[in-house]
């Protein structure tokens, strides 16, 4: 028995974890970004 309400919900979390997925990637490359630049900060100090 196919339910259409069951592929909904199926594609919809599909989307949801791309999503989150997509985030984290954004987060990741933002935090190395941050570390990256902190570090040659410090280094430039020190």
């Amino acid at each position: 028995m196919w339910i259409p309400q069951l592929k909904i919900y199926e594609t919809y979390g599909k989307i949801v974890k791309n999503l989150v997925i997509f985030l984290e990637h954004s987060a990741g490359s933002k935090d190395m970004f941050r570390w990256k630049w902190l570090w040659k900060e410090n280094k430039g100090v020190n």
